[in-house]
């Protein structure tokens, strides 16, 4: 799927995925991992939320010294 909006905003969240925008198409994330938390799969994450809290929302990523990625849900 094409990306339409700015890479990194959260497009859409259905019940098996959250769709979120890169520089050239949009991609479906299968596991997050939330700064201080474990990792989760993504349907586990999707029911503890509220998906209009999200929708629209920057989505970002920050890599430790460890190479790890921690991934931030930012709104603006």
């Amino acid at each position: 799927m094409l990306s339409k909006n700015e890479p990194g905003i959260i497009e859409d969240i259905t019940s098996d995925g959250i769709f979120v925008n890169t520089n050239d198409y949009i991609i479906k994330l299968l596991d997050v991992k939330l700064e201080g938390k474990k990792r989760c799969n993504i349907k586990e994450f999707i029911n503890g939320i509220k998906k209009e809290d999200y929708i629209g929302v920057k989505f970002e990523w920050k890599m430790k010294k460890t190479k790890t990625r921690n991934q931030h849900l930012k709104k603006g």
